[in-house]
């Protein structure tokens, strides 16, 4: 009898060991979440400071080419322009390029931030800047 009880014991978790493993998941968890969510934050700014940079570029090249600013973001993504490209000992061959590739767009067809906002832009003066809280004046 003595056998059989030794080995009941062995078979399974005490309430112990399973107490002691959800603490431990517990602690994981309340350390690993806030700073993957610092991560992701910071991922975010670093890919809104990029793509503002990339748009603003864009708009410069198509205010040079049109003398001009688009009157919508939208015109980036639609409009293409031909240029011409420059091989070393080759002739030189025209593409078609849009002046802005595709981004994370809503239904209507408005470019997204990172954070899932529309960025706002005004045509008059060219600029464009986030509209998620905290990051307008980038």
């Amino acid at each position: 009898m003595a056998g059989s009880r030794e080995r009941l014991g062995q078979a399974g978790f005490t309430i112990l060991d399973t107490l002691v493993t959800l603490s431990l998941i517990g602690i994981l968890i309340w350390v690993v979440i806030p700073r993957y969510e610092r991560v992701a934050v910071e991922a975010q700014k670093v890919a809104l400071k990029t793509e503002l940079g990339g748009i603003r570029m864009s708009l410069q090249w198509y205010q040079i080419r049109n003398g001009k600013h688009p009157a919508d973001l939208r015109d980036l993504l639609k409009e293409k322009y031909l240029a011409p490209t420059q091989e070393a000992g080759k002739e030189k061959k025209i593409f078609e390029q849009a002046y802005l590739e595709t981004r994370s767009l809503d239904a209507e067809g408005y470019i997204l931030d990172p954070f899932g906002i529309r960025l706002g832009y005004d045509p008059k003066t060219g600029r464009v800047w986030s509209r998620t809280k905290g990051y307008e004046v980038w």
